[in-house]
């Protein structure tokens, strides 16, 4: 059996020198008013500590304008959970903010170096140089770092994505996190968590375990809360780059559609008072006719749905030049995660002590699986990844939530992945039981 969440009784924050634990403890931070952290996926997590005034113990020091003048970007914040030797988060003071009765420190965590560092060298990875879309971050992350490393290069963790990547640029002339986060909304995940830096693509859980989780495992009686949004759909999906490398691919090799429309644009014509006027098309567009009447830099798939919602037509700019590949993939993700049922989401919603998932799996980018009953009147058949973990510990006691989104392309069910730490035996029987 799982170990379960729990609920943790005490929290310890520590203020470390740039570089984290091993570097040195400046200061202990006595009796906070709360604590919030995260993690988050493809993006920079977030820690605030809330201190009342004055001051006491190491602190006092620690902030001491006379000592630091500037404590930004000096100071790691190390977060602990009731008795764990290992922290839970870690990141370098970013903001301090002060009021008549409190301080309040916040931090982010290490990939937040990377808006503070440009890209310090040329590179050209174009064509036949084109690198692996998570090599490529983990280069940029490399090189960025490597300016002033606070001890980030060796906590990359890097899993092949299996989609090249294009990009290029000349030497301190772009912040090295708008190159990652370019490199995040095109096929991979991104997640810190504490000192460690994982990179690895988005359709396999690479990075964390399948997480089984019922609405007895959510606190409160309403258990999560699943959401539908319409302006998500698609049923026809259109990626843009700026430019394009390479021999234009079959953008509907893996998605089938309609192929008896051929018009797409309505015809423009004077109406009798002089004023433009659109008439309707006679046909309705479907991907073939829109790759056949567009530029080369874009890629379109999917077609009309026939009876139900008829066409919902996303569409999505990519910065800088291209592989057409990459292109191509751009726009088969949109409609996967655009096609019924796959625009749902659960909001943030607060896990049960009892679930029986402990802190250390909850890593963005993990695979979800929930059970629902018959109570639920749409049933929740989407293979979900988790997106946020966020946790606040106050006088109230520990309270944690997290949020989920949809796998973005088509995978197996993930009840059919084997827990890595099972044998071949384990899992077999594990998966006759299911």
């Amino acid at each position: 059996m799982a170990a379960s969440l729990g609920c943790a009784e005490e929290y310890l924050i520590v203020l470390h020198y740039r570089g984290g634990p091993h570097k040195g403890i400046a200061a202990v931070v006595e009796r906070p008013v709360s604590i919030k952290w995260q993690r988050i996926l493809d993006g920079i997590s977030a820690c605030q500590i809330v201190v009342s005034k004055p001051l006491c113990g190491s602190l006092t020091k620690a902030l001491d304008p006379s000592i630091v003048q500037n404590p930004e970007w000096a100071y790691e914040i190390t977060v602990y959970r009731d008795q764990d030797v290992e922290p839970v988060w870690c990141g370098p003071l970013v903001t301090y903010t002060e009021t008549r009765t409190t301080i309040t420190l916040a931090a982010a965590d290490l990939l937040a170096w990377l808006k503070m560092r440009p890209i310090p060298v040329d590179y050209r990875y174009t064509g036949k140089s084109s690198l692996d879309a998570s090599e490529l971050a983990a280069w940029v992350m490399n090189e960025a770092y490597a300016l002033d490393d606070p001890d980030a290069r060796a906590g990359i963790v890097v899993t092949a994505a299996g989609i090249p990547a294009s990009r290029r640029g000349q030497a301190y002339t772009e912040v090295a996190w708008d190159a990652i986060n370019a490199l995040t909304t095109a096929h991979i995940d991104l997640t810190c968590v504490v000192r460690t830096i994982l990179v690895g693509p988005e359709q396999h859980s690479v990075l964390g375990r399948v997480l089984h989780l019922t609405e007895e495992d959510f606190a409160g009686s309403d258990g999560p809360t699943i959401e539908r949004d319409g302006y998500s759909a698609a049923t026809m999906y259109t990626a843009r780059a700026q430019g394009i490398q390479g021999v234009a691919a079959d953008p509907n090799a893996a998605n089938p559609t309609n192929s008896n429309w051929v018009d797409i644009h309505a015809i423009k014509k004077e109406g009798e008072d002089g004023t433009p006027e659109l008439t309707q098309p006679d046909k309705i567009p479907d991907a073939a006719t829109v790759q056949a009447q567009t530029p080369p830099n874009l890629a379109t798939v999917g077609g009309t749905e026939t009876g139900w919602r008829g066409l919902l037509w996303q569409q999505r700019g990519m910065q800088g030049t291209r592989l057409i590949d990459e292109v191509t993939l751009t726009a088969q993700r949109g409609l996967r995660r655009g096609r019924h049922p796959h625009y749902l989401r659960m909001e943030s919603s607060q896990l049960s002590p009892r679930a029986p998932v402990p802190m250390t799996d909850l890593i963005p980018g993990a695979r979800v699986m929930l059970h629902l009953d018959e109570t639920w009147v749409r049933p929740l058949n989407t293979p979900m990844r988790l997106t946020n973990v966020d946790v606040t510990f106050d006088a109230k006691g520990e309270h944690v939530s997290i949020a989920c989104e949809p796998v973005s392309i088509n995978v197996e069910d993930p009840s059919d992945e084997d827990d890595m730490s099972d044998t071949d035996d384990d899992a077999e029987a594990a998966r006759g039981t299911r």
